[in-house]
């Protein structure tokens, strides 16, 4: 196969307070180094970090950066060594595959992928799955099989409810681990969702961004509780003192986002009235292997082929890029959203 010199990537110039974001061509294809594949994209997955790395959050690995971090396409090249790998999933990777991969920049018509990230999609799975689930799905189910290992009757609280993380957790804690969940989110159309995917109860965070703590207070289960046993909570700030109020004696929470803000410093004697645990997970340490991430992965494709677990999608063509960022950036959006790349 015969392949490019050049391709075109999306890419991220002085993150910080006046970021560039722009489409650029005549850019050199990734070289191909041992332990990886080289992708031609179909999609990517677009996420809420790439907002981080603009706006200088987290720091940019380079200046370019091509942004994305998942995505899915075809296998146009293997780097040799791959015949001798121990893990006979990745020796049969070839060219031709149509896989997705996580930890590659994925903004771009092709990629050099990891092959230990990289997951041969199953026949007959929809186009555009893979780029949609690894990142948010593998955060799903590490949340609530790691973070806080949720058992079946537990109550617990998922904040923004109807994002692509949101509706995957609800679907997950509520339909494979058999918790009682309940939702917030910003709006009556997000809470229909998050009912839809398996939350009991659905609340919004009112007029002040307060109001859900005591309609939460309120249920008599909780009540009965002493509070929720856990909280998965990426909205960061704003909710994280609410968060301190509705949780239990011995609860756990998980706070794995700051689409709000960030929280602000405080003193870990706050945790002592109640024996809580608080986590700030992310899902890479959870899968640095190539055994553990397809331990996950592996359930994680099974329940969306079987139809368990749903994936509402919003594809961009991605010539529309900022729109998605904007969009994602906006807290507006459901489900999913990815850029069709070819």
């Amino acid at each position: 196969m015969t392949l490019p010199k050049t391709h075109s990537a999306i890419q991220l110039t002085d993150p910080g307070p006046s970021p560039t974001v722009s489409l650029n061509s005549n850019i050199p294809l990734p070289t191909l180094q041992n332990g990886h594949v080289l992708v031609k994209n179909t999609y990517a997955g677009i996420n809420y970090i790439e907002n981080y790395f603009i706006s200088g959050i987290y720091q940019a690995p380079s200046d370019p950066y091509t942004l994305g971090r998942e995505g899915e396409g075809i296998i146009v090249a293997v780097s040799q060594e791959l015949a001798q790998h121990l893990d006979p999933t990745v020796r049969d990777l070839k060219v031709g595959d149509r896989v997705a991969y996580l930890q590659a920049p994925a903004y771009a018509q092709y990629s050099a992928a990891p092959v230990d990230k990289v997951l041969k999609l199953p026949e007959g799975l929809a186009e555009g799955l893979g780029a949609a689930v690894l990142l948010q799905g593998l955060t799903a189910v590490t949340l609530a099989t790691v973070s806080y290992p949720a058992k079946k009757g537990d109550i617990v609280l998922v904040h923004a409810a109807a994002g692509g993380v949101g509706l995957l957790l609800v679907q997950y804690l509520n339909k494979v681990i058999g918790a009682r969940v309940i939702a917030t989110a910003s709006s009556e159309e997000k809470l229909a969702l998050a009912k839809e995917s398996g939350a009991e109860w659905a609340f919004l965070y009112g007029p002040s961004g307060n109001e859900w703590i005591e309609a939460v207070k309120s249920i008599p289960e909780v009540k009965e509780r002493g509070g929720v046993a856990g909280i998965y909570d990426s909205v960061g700030k704003a909710t994280f003192e609410g968060g301190l109020e509705v949780i239990a004696v011995k609860g756990t929470f998980v706070s794995f986002g700051n689409a709000s803000g960030s929280v602000e410093p405080f003193s870990l004697s706050r945790l002592t009235a109640k024996n809580i645990a608080i986590l700030r997970p992310q899902l890479f340490p959870y899968i640095r292997t190539r055994a553990e991430f397809t331990r996950y992965v592996d359930e994680l494709v099974r329940l969306i082929y079987e139809g368990t677990l749903k994936v509402k999608l919003k594809v961009y063509p991605w010539e529309n890029f900022d729109q998605a960022l904007q969009d994602i950036r906006s807290r507006g959006t459901t489900g999913k959203l990815i850029l069709k790349i070819a």
